[in-house]
Formats: C-alpha cells, sequence, structure tokens
C-alpha cells in the first residue's frame, strides 16, 4: 500500500511540474501587472500537485521505513 502512495505522489509531482512549465509557456508578456495576474489556472494547481504529491511520497516512505521496523 505505501508503494502505491509513493508512486502516486510522484506522478502528482511530476504532473504539478508539468503544469507550471505549460503556466511559463501558455502565460504571455502582453499581460501587464503583477506576478499574480500574469499567470493562468495552472499555476495554482501546479503548485497544489507539487505540495500534495510532495506530502504523499513522504508519507508513503515515512509508513514503509515503519512497516519495515517492526
Amino acid at each position: 500500500m505505501e508503494k502505491i502512495i509513493f508512486l502516486w505522489g510522484l506522478i502528482l509531482v511530476a504532473a504539478g511540474i508539468g503544469m507550471l512549465a505549460a503556466d511559463q509557456f501558455v502565460s504571455s508578456d502582453d499581460i501587464t501587472g503583477n506576478f499574480v495576474a500574469s499567470r493562468t489556472i495552472f499555476f495554482p494547481l501546479g503548485i497544489a500537485a507539487v505540495v500534495l504529491g510532495g506530502i504523499a511520497a513522504l508519507a508513503g516512505s515515512v509508513v514503509g521505513m515503519v512497516r519495515n521496523q517492526k
């Protein structure tokens, strides 16, 4: 079970990085204003995916280490 959580956490991190890269390519220089105004919906979704995927991968690895210690 912990391997599945770890694997899906890594997949979620990779998807988040892909969203952040897509946001970088999609956002144009024509939009003026501050940093947040020049971003698309991919930016907050990418940040959330990276954070949640990292937490899931960390939790999966911790559960695996605890299970191996018993």
